[in-house]
């Protein structure tokens, strides 16, 4: 029997069961490196030809919107900031964001917020794909 290399063990280790015996090991082995060989790619875009700039304008968008969306909840709609906090998950389309904020919140209040969001978010995210498409090219 061969060794597997490092990253092989890790992943076998940490796969249940039942999806080992569902896939061979070539599908194992090939589907392990996707991750490891997107690393350079998204470096080299990173570091050449102004993406870090279009980083960076990303990061400035998100935070400006959260913040903007948390500060006129909060103070001109009077919005709880449970209610808030799960709108702006919604918003975001991050269910790891409601996960960690209904765990914060210690209640169901983000859970509400997000349900009242998230579909317009997901469709408005649809539409404007298309427009941005339909615009640039």
């Amino acid at each position: 029997m061969r060794r597997l290399p490092a990253f092989q063990q890790i992943m076998a280790a940490s796969t249940p069961a039942s999806a080992r015996n569902a896939s061979s090991p070539a599908t194992d082995a090939s589907a392990s490196g996707v991750g490891t060989r997107a690393g350079y790619a998204f470096v080299t875009t990173l570091t050449q030809g102004g993406g870090l700039s279009i980083f960076a304008a990303g990061a400035i968008v998100t935070c400006v919107t959260a913040l903007a969306m948390l500060w006129i909840g909060h103070r001109a709609l009077k919005i709880p900031y449970g209610v808030l906090i799960g709108m702006l998950a919604g918003l975001q389309t991050q269910p790891a964001v409601l996960g960690f904020a209904t765990e914060q919140a210690g209640s169901e209040l983000p859970n509400i917020g997000y349900a009242t969001v998230y579909p317009v978010a997901m469709i408005a995210k649809i539409l404007l794909a298309q427009l941005l498409l339909t615009l640039l090219v």
